[in-house]
């Protein structure tokens, strides 16, 4: 698919064989999740992206809501939201996991809460926050707290593994 964003008098574009489809938008960190994800697993896919102001009105059948991501499996089976999006990809498509074993349940968890932050810079970025920035970082420390937590009791400076900073 192109990087046009389909609007209200798009078509739906035609079902690729043997690929799982992401409506997404291009921008959208959440759409990017997943595409990171897809690419990871080498899973065949088809991107089409959704002008999310003025989606097509076909979209609201595959999302009700009108939100992306939604992903299609070959399937034709449906899902939406991008923690639960990659939750099932990972369980469906196995190796390379996402998560390591010993932490998968707190990583999914913090993925959620990650969530949170994504939401606050986004509204921030586009306008929707009119708070005053004191108050937004305030926030936005306070959620980071618990990253910060979770990095201290696995002894590492970032999630997904382990660094070594002895080059010798």
């Amino acid at each position: 698919m192109s990087n046009l964003h389909l609007g209200p008098d798009s078509q739906k574009p035609p079902e690729v064989k043997g690929q799982v489809r992401l409506y997404g938008m291009k921008y959208c960190p959440f759409t990017h999740r997943i595409r990171l994800i897809l690419s990871y697993k080498k899973i065949p896919h088809d991107n089409v992206n959704i002008n999310i102001k003025n989606k097509p009105k076909w979209y609201l059948e595959i999302h009700p809501e009108g939100k992306v991501p939604a992903l299609v499996d070959v399937n034709g089976k449906v899902i939406v939201d991008s923690v639960v999006i990659a939750n099932y990809l990972d369980e469906k498509y196995g190796e390379p996991s996402l998560y390591h074993n010993e932490t998968k349940v707190r990583d999914i968890e913090l993925l959620d809460h990650y969530s949170k932050l994504i939401s606050i810079f986004s509204n921030c970025i586009h306008g929707n926050d009119s708070r005053p920035i004191n108050e937004i970082i305030a926030e936005i420390s306070s959620l980071l707290v618990e990253f910060e937590e979770e990095l201290k009791t696995r002894g590492t400076v970032y999630f997904g593994g382990f660094i070594n900073f002895n080059y010798k």
